[in-house]
């Protein structure tokens, strides 16, 4: 009976041990994989490489008959045979470095080359006015083509200077062609926002005169639309490299599924996004199973470099303005206790040595204000003394 009761008991033990065990699991999957703390990423140390420009074509100044004759061409490969436009529809004239550079990209690469958005967005913060840890950490791991910026990322011009030169440092210092650098406002002054640290520059339209305009303050010329009005940039139905021979197109579009068609008719444009990461993951997926045909895409991929590498070209290290230097304040030393002690002795020391030589002189005051007042009695009593008869002396008896 003792025997079969001692079984009784390691049976019950035995499920007991097996029941804990499951709770552990339970609170491993459910709770402290929700509690596990995010990983403290370190920003790899890229090596800076040196890139042959040479043979980059730099945004061209076109006239409208030049214009209206890349349109005529486009329409042409619209109007040709199904078999021929298909044929044609990938095929880009783009600078050997260029081309060299894309075959060693891999798909999201590629993606990141065709995506612009806000500071904020990138970084997930609601406002960003320095280059700090924060944005370069979002800048090296989600990659971007381009940063569009408001009035509210800059508290002045020098601090939007300086945040400026050290975005451009990142790009140089990973060997990478600048990135592209917007302004969301109202319109202003070329040259001033050149000035500023700005390289891409929105025209109202494509004309000869806002492409000259930008060209002269070494800016690429956009134009923003969206995906419904790509077509009609310039007046006229176009396709294809049209609108990128005279500007870049940036299309404004929450959509994938639009970006992805965009891609696979052959369009070169960027795209300027709000939900940056749903936008890149699903187009990165699309273009790892097949949905972006990988034709389309080194074409796409292609033409934001050459931008990007001509905007190198355009705008050396040199040529940026300089950051205005402002003067720094002083901050006071904080000071130990002791430091703090002697200090206040030595005001004390000083404080006292003040009110003695106010009490001093004080007193030499007084003093000569009673002399003064003893020489003027003097002075009566000898006028006195002078004015009173001769004493009678009387004889002795």
């Amino acid at each position: 009976m003792r025997k079969f009761l001692i079984v009784k008991i390691w049976i019950a033990l035995e499920i007991v041990a097996v029941l804990a065990v499951a709770v552990l699991v339970l609170l491993k999957v459910f709770v402290w994989q929700e509690t596990e703390q995010e990983p403290n990423y370190k920003i790899p140390q890229t090596e800076t490489k040196e890139t042959d420009l040479e043979g980059i074509p730099l945004p061209r100044d076109l006239t409208a008959d030049e214009y209206e004759e890349d349109i005529a061409a486009a329409d042409a490969d619209l109007n040709a045979e199904s078999d021929t436009v298909t044929g044609s529809l990938y095929e880009a004239d783009y600078p050997e470095e260029v081309m060299a550079q894309i075959g060693k990209l891999n798909e999201t690469q590629k993606i990141e080359l065709l995506l612009m958005t806000t500071p904020e967005v990138l970084c997930e913060k609601d406002k960003v006015t320095v280059a700090g840890n924060i944005f370069q950490q979002a800048f090296a791991e989600k990659g971007v083509s381009g940063l569009i910026f408001s009035d509210k990322n800059f508290v002045s011009d020098a601090a939007g200077m300086e945040m400026f030169k050290t975005i451009r440092g990142w790009s140089r210092d990973a060997g990478a062609p600048l990135v592209l650098l917007g302004y969301a406002g109202n319109t202003q002054v070329a040259s001033k926002l050149s000035d500023r640290g700005f390289n891409l520059l929105f025209v109202d339209g494509v004309s000869a005169d806002a492409i000259g305009e930008a060209a002269e303050n070494c800016m690429v010329p956009a134009v923003s639309t969206d995906p419904a009005n790509l077509g009609e940039l310039g007046g006229s139905a176009v396709s294809a490299d049209s609108v990128s021979s005279a500007v870049s197109a940036v299309v404004e579009t929450e959509e994938a599924d639009a970006i992805i068609d965009l891609i696979n008719e052959g369009r070169t444009c960027f795209y300027r996004v709000k939900d940056y990461t749903g936008i890149r993951e699903a187009l990165i997926g699309a273009a790892q199973e097949g949905v972006i045909f990988p034709e389309a895409l080194d074409k796409s991929a292609g033409y934001a470099l050459t931008v990007r590498y001509a905007l190198t070209q355009m705008r050396p290290e040199e040529f940026e303005k300089e950051v205005p230097k402002t003067t720094p304040s002083k901050k006071k030393k904080t000071q130990t206790p002791e430091e703090q002690a002697a200090e206040a002795a030595q005001k004390l020391q000083e404080q006292a040595i003040k009110d003695a030589q106010k009490a001093q002189k004080e007193a030499q005051k007084q003093a000569e204000q009673l002399q003064k007042q003893l020489q003027e009695q003097a002075a009566a009593a000898a006028a006195a003394a002078a004015q009173a008869p001769a004493a009678v002396q009387t004889p002795a008896q």
